[in-house]
């Protein structure tokens, strides 16, 4: 476990979010989904290659040194994200209002400065959780063939 995240649930609730923003951009498809409009309000930023560093003390993540994730409490609202945004010389880049999900960019140039700013972040009264934004590293989508193979795709439409 990572000494920067204090809290193990807290890294696990990130890594989880961060995972279903990527995963719901596997296809290009248009007729993948018929009838889908997408939300205007929930949106996310890629990490920009040249920022992203290895994590310490966790061989093999990595992530922005510029990108903090925020999950807040239930009765927090986006006010919470927009103050601590603004306290770090950052931007709101990303958010999934309904499950209460923003993503930051700040002016943070190391990993040390990051954390230091996600230690912060945890202090601020309606935050549920702080962490990094992690790169997730995928080989595409699986083919259609091995879709079909998958217990769940009988139950697909036809």
């Amino acid at each position: 476990m990572s000494i920067r995240f204090v809290r193990t649930h807290e890294r696990a609730l990130v890594v989880a979010l961060f995972s279903l923003v990527v995963a719901s951009a596997c296809t290009t498809d248009p007729d993948a989904l018929p009838g889908y409009v997408p939300d205007p309000d929930e949106y996310t930023v890629p990490a920009d290659a040249a920022k992203v560093r290895e994590v310490p003390d966790d061989p093999g993540l990595q992530a922005p040194v510029d990108h903090l994730l925020l999950v807040l409490a239930p009765d927090a609202g986006r006010e919470v994200a927009e103050a601590i945004a603004t306290s770090e010389g950052g931007t709101i880049v990303g958010q999934i209002p309904a499950l209460r999900f923003y993503q930051l960019e700040l002016p943070t140039e190391t990993m040390d400065a990051l954390f230091a700013a996600i230690d912060r972040a945890r202090l601020v009264a309606g935050v549920e959780a702080a962490g990094i934004d992690p790169v997730v590293q995928h080989n595409g989508c699986p083919a259609e063939s091995d879709i079909d193979r998958l217990p769940i795709a009988s139950h697909r439409r036809k």
